[in-house]
């Protein structure tokens, strides 16, 4: 009996090993493979110029480029709250897509603000309630922002705007 229950245990074993290894897998294809499709990720530590995107452009071999902003905040909603960063995002983005839970890309709107579900489950809310904003750099405003969409991301807990939007909210 006991070696029966070994080796049953032991089965079992492979069998939750194996799903944590293809569950990773799966996780990574789809961070990796549909959310973030850029072969280079270039970062200014500054905000800078919609020129230096001119310029990126110009490169050799250089075939799309992407800008974005990302911003530090908390986020607050009643008692709930998370520090995150928005990242300010193009209307239709390419390399850098959002998805629903139907792995399908988004668009992010012209104003508001789209949250990973895991985030507005967490702050409690839902697309249409408002979102105090507290900006962490700079003049360290508070703004109240409309949540328009939740995006269903396998890794990282962001909130996500168009990018001339999060421009003029800054």
């Amino acid at each position: 009996f006991l070696s029966m229950l070994g080796i049953g245990l032991s089965g079992a074993l492979l069998v939750l090993g194996s799903y944590q290894f293809n569950a990773v897998d799966q996780l990574l294809d789809v961070q990796y493979r549909l959310v973030m499709r850029m072969d280079l990720h270039l970062s200014f530590i500054e905000p800078t110029s919609e020129h230096a995107l001119a310029e990126l452009r110009a490169l050799p071999g250089v075939d799309h480029v992407e800008g974005y902003r990302g911003v530090a905040v908390r986020l607050m909603r009643g008692t709930r709250e998370h520090r995150t960063r928005i990242e300010g995002l193009e209307p239709e983005p390419r390399l850098r897509a959002l998805l629903d839970a139907e792995r399908r890309p988004i668009r992010v709107p012209p104003a508001g603000l789209l949250m990973t579900r895991y985030l507005a489950d967490s702050l409690g809310v839902g697309p249409g309630d408002r979102v105090e904003v507290e900006i962490l750099e700079g003049e360290r405003r508070r703004l109240e922002v409309t949540m328009a969409a939740a995006v269903d991301e396998p890794i990282g807990v962001s909130a996500y705007m168009e990018r001339r939007a999060l421009n003029r909210l800054m």
